[in-house]
């Protein structure tokens, strides 16, 4: 099972995006802040890594440099979790985001919708 470390400080938005991922069938590590995901990249070695650089602020950025520092081929996914999604131009749908996610980890998107 593939592991996935969800960073995202707004609670709401981290246990959507695991719940939604989990149905797939990753494993996931849901994280509030940069310090979490340090500590936990000392210890573990995660498939991926999504990153909301917004919420983090300068935090992001180091969490990023961080991250690509422990593993220079470790996918990490920029996110965003603007509290109003019409803020977004162009947001993806779940259904595309799952497949962008399956397409790096080079797994199949489940039909759980």
């Amino acid at each position: 099972m593939q592991t996935i470390v969800i960073v995202e400080n707004l609670r709401f938005a981290r246990e959507i995006l695991s719940q939604e991922l989990k149905r797939e069938g990753y494993n996931i590590i849901g994280v509030d802040n940069a310090d979490d995901l340090q500590g936990y990249l000392d210890d573990a070695k995660p498939d991926m890594v999504m990153l909301d650089l917004y919420s983090l602020q300068s935090e992001g950025w180091e969490a990023l440099q961080y991250a690509k520092g422990k593993d220079p081929y470790l996918p990490v996914l920029l996110i965003s979790s603007f509290p109003n999604v019409h803020m977004v131009e162009g947001s993806i749908q779940v259904d595309e985001f799952k497949k962008k996610i399956a397409a790096v980890l080079k797994t199949e998107p489940s039909s759980h919708g």
